[in-house]
């Protein structure tokens, strides 16, 4: 059995399959189909020979990711290489080996790390006060941490300020857009996981969440995740904190993590435009 018929999740949304032995060819055929959704495999028919095509992950919500998958041991007698975008200028290369590599095309040298862990622990700040009453055991952190992890990629670098759903501090508020009412992060998904039929509301919300973490500024959540500001801009207690400017909010965010009056902010996230990530939550 070939890999791809175990990896792809909807066969059927197979496109444009192809063979060839041109390998330049292939990904300048391909490669702009990559988008949102979509993405491209390349199986090894012989020596010579590729087979080719994109396909989508498009389907239920909170299905196992794709990448997930070829992260399970289910996976380990397959040999496969996976390429994705990393950052705006950095792809990441892994295989079945869990080796990874990643490479940047650019001259600035900042630190970049393993930014999974920290995606995982935002995204369970923002599930942490959601009522999970009617929820029938929906891994709802998991689908929260792929939207974020889809806002990322296609962003210039972001910052996420986690805060309780009573109380919007005073200093993420008053220089803000305000969002109301709420942006509901779950209930589209929730909704289409139920009704399929309404899958393109929770599509239409997603492409609006992507377009305000490509804003400048803190985009504000609470932990019932629920997106109540974005554009926020924080007045920082010191003039002495180093870095750009988004290096300087987040800075500022960790003062006020550390401040034991400021106890309805709950945690922050960094994301350089060249993938450094960093997480910090309340002390």
């Amino acid at each position: 059995m070939k890999l791809g018929e175990v990896l792809i999740p909807n066969k059927k949304n197979s496109k444009s399959n192809s063979i060839t032995d041109d390998f330049k060819l292939l990904i300048k055929k391909s490669a702009p189909l990559a988008r949102d959704s979509w993405r491209i495999y390349i199986t090894k028919m012989s020596d010579r020979k590729l087979e080719y095509g994109v396909f989508s992950e498009l389907g239920y919500p909170f299905r196992l990711r794709l990448d997930d998958l070829m992260d399970s041991p289910s996976t380990n007698d397959y040999k496969f290489m996976r390429i994705v975008r990393y950052a705006h200028d950095s792809v990441e290369i892994s295989n079945n080996n869990n080796e990874k590599l990643i490479i940047h095309f650019t001259t600035h040298e900042e630190q970049v790390d393993d930014e999974r862990e920290k995606i995982q622990k935002i995204a369970k700040c923002i599930c942490s006060g959601v009522n999970r009453a009617t929820l029938r055991n929906l891994d709802i952190e998991k689908y929260v941490e792929r939207l974020i992890y889809a806002c990322l990629r296609d962003s210039h670098g972001s910052l996420i300020a986690v805060v309780s759903p009573l109380e919007t501090p005073d200093f993420l508020s008053k220089d803000c857009t305000l969002i109301d009412p709420a942006i509901d992060m779950l209930e589209p998904a929730i909704t289409a996981s139920v009704k399929p039929d309404n899958i393109y509301k929770m599509h239409a919300i997603e492409s609006l969440i992507k377009g305000i973490f490509n804003c400048d500024g803190i985009v504000v959540i609470s932990s019932d995740a629920k997106i109540i500001a974005y554009r926020s801009f924080l007045k920082l207690k010191s003039n002495s904190v180093a870095g750009g400017a988004r290096k300087r909010a987040y800075k500022g965010l960790c003062e006020y993590l550390s401040d034991p009056n400021a106890t309805h902010l709950i945690a922050a996230f960094y994301r350089s435009q060249d993938g450094a990530t960093e997480f910090s939550g309340r002390h």
